[in-house]
């Protein structure tokens, strides 16, 4: 009896010893099976937190390489040369990126624009979603428009838009750009642009210059498309006066005009009531600073 007894003993102390142990193993097995979904929803967030940024990096490296004039619904390419015309702007139509929900402008003296909407032509407004692209400018302004509003640059001469009467180069020039050293070091997205007067003036007064347009060239068209002409052009903005183009018969262009434009940065503002994701940036003109960007 007693030699059972012992050999029981001997038998349950490797058994006994057995038994924790694996029974350490299976809990362990079972905390590694209810971590792994932990472990794979993170890594599948932070997989798609790097496709994120990396599709907010290209969204804004796209944005920098565009002309500040094209967030306005009529612009002045540099490139046509001395003409005196304007067209749409690429981002009349809304936007193509489905990142983006609309784009806005704010002008140096406080007002909010979007290139969908022209309110002194607004036969060139874009119809099909009118009145969504209504509620988005609303909207900016409503919600962060007061958080973009830089002091008002002053007018800084009285000099005016004037028709060239050079004829059109015939291989129109590109528009400068000038990079600092410094800022190529620091901010490689920073940079300054340089325009000829004529096409500053034309995109500041970028309305003005399709209804000098149309009624030049459209005598009697408006009867017939049931187009308003405002009474009352709207109003030009002036280049420096230290700029402005000498324009006559086979004259020169004076100095360009230098723009300087910030790299576009994030911010969270409120937007119809819920935190959005809004890039802007900063265009420095002679007429005063500009605010730029989209939701």
């Amino acid at each position: 009896m007693y030699a059972a007894l012992l050999l029981v003993g001997v038998l349950a102390a490797p058994l006994v010893a057995w038994f924790f142990s694996g029974w350490a193993d299976v809990r362990a097995q079972q905390r590694e099976l209810r971590a792994e979904p932990t472990r794979a929803a993170e890594a599948k967030a932070s997989g798609l937190a790097s496709e994120m940024r990396l599709e907010l990096s290209r969204l804004l490296a796209r944005e920098a390489e565009r002309p500040y004039f094209h967030y306005q619904n009529l612009f002045h390419d540099p490139r046509t040369g001395p003409s005196y015309y304007v067209s749409t702007s690429p981002l009349a139509t809304g936007p193509q990126d489905q990142l983006v929900l609309g784009y806005f402008h704010l002008n140096g003296g406080g007002q909010l624009t979007t290139p969908t909407i022209n309110d002194e032509a607004p036969h060139l407004s874009e119809q099909t979603r009118l009145p969504e692209n209504r509620r988005f400018r609303d909207e900016v302004v409503r919600s962060f428009s007061a958080q973009l509003k830089s002091a008002p640059g002053e007018l800084v001469a009285d000099a005016t838009v004037v028709k060239p009467t050079t004829k059109p180069n015939p291989s129109p020039g590109k528009t400068k750009k000038i990079k600092n050293a410094t800022e190529e070091d620091v901010q490689q997205e920073s940079k300054v642009v340089q325009l000829d007067p004529q096409s500053y003036a034309q995109n500041n007064a970028s309305t003005r210059v399709y209804w000098d347009n149309y009624m030049g060239n459209n005598p009697g068209q408006q009867a017939q498309e049931s187009i308003t002409v405002p009474k009352s052009l709207p109003k030009q903005r002036t280049i420096p006066k230290q700029q402005e183009t000498v324009v006559a018969e086979g004259g020169a262009n004076a100095k360009p005009v230098t723009i300087t434009i910030s790299p576009f940065e994030w911010h969270t503002f409120p937007f119809a009531g819920q935190p959005a994701l809004v890039a802007v940036r900063q265009v420095s003109t002679p007429d005063g600073t500009l605010a730029q960007g989209f939701v």
